[in-house]
């Protein structure tokens, strides 16, 4: 589609007709014969594969957004980790598998989106633990610790602060 886009600039540019003429021939060969059914009507199409997409990244967005939201909530209630098994990443490796035997079906990609967060999630998890480790071997805590509400530059001396922990 990209290359009818191209075409259509060209043509609608102000080069000389001869010109866009030799121009528009080449670039037929170049597309294997494309623009030979090309009749300029394709700005609809592009529209709706615009809209297309943009639902797909909406999907996708809500879909990944949704599942590390409520994997954060349950770490934050009683940890990601049933005894020495990541469930984040049980999640995502076995919504990754449905995935693979879905292959073709339309909720195939749902179950990608969901494997993909929790192995993120995962991966995320061990990231912070790893530099933590770095970090503390060094003597240092990380800039952030897991669980701190605290925005940054935040201090106890804050009087909204004060009011809002004597409630």
């Amino acid at each position: 589609m990209d290359d009818i886009i191209v075409y259509d600039s060209l043509m609608r540019s102000n080069i000389k007709p001869a010109e866009k003429s030799m121009i528009g021939s080449w670039f037929d060969k170049v597309t294997g014969g494309k623009l030979a059914k090309y009749d300029g009507r394709h700005n609809m199409s592009i529209n709706a594969d615009h809209a297309i997409n943009l639902m797909q990244i909406l999907r996708t967005t809500l879909e990944s957004g949704s599942t590390s939201f409520a994997l954060g909530a349950v770490h934050a209630d009683m940890g990601l980790d049933l005894g020495k098994v990541p469930m984040d990443l049980t999640l995502g490796v076995a919504s990754n598998v449905v995935s693979a035997l879905l292959s073709g079906h339309e909720v195939s990609r749902d179950f990608l989106n969901l494997g993909t967060a929790g192995v993120d999630c995962f991966a995320f998890r061990k990231g912070y633990e790893w530099m933590a480790a770095k970090k503390a071997a060094k003597g240092a805590s990380p800039a952030v610790k897991m669980g701190n509400t605290k925005i940054s530059g935040e201090s106890d001396d804050d009087p909204i602060v004060k009011v809002a922990k004597s409630l």
